[in-house]
């Protein structure tokens, strides 16, 4: 969620796609993600990173387990 390089895996892929008008520009993505994720209500998503790969995480609301263990509500409540 900071200032980032992109770089792109594949640049012969990533080039195309943006030739063909499905990446606008480059870098954008994770803050149009953001961005959209905002304007629909929906909870900021969440990246990972390792060695595997780049990861991002979209959720439908913000009652995760985590955040309603956060509230300090009874088992029955949550």
């Amino acid at each position: 969620m900071t200032k980032h390089p992109s770089k792109p895996n594949n640049p012969d892929i990533a080039n195309a796609l943006f030739r063909s008008g499905f990446i606008d520009s480059w870098g954008r993505g994770t803050l149009k993600m953001i961005q959209e994720c905002i304007d629909a209500g929906l909870p900021q998503p969440l990246y990972y990173y390792d060695m595997s790969g780049f990861f991002v995480e979209f959720r439908k609301d913000i009652f995760s387990e985590k955040y309603l263990k956060s509230l300090g509500l009874n088992d029955r409540q949550e």
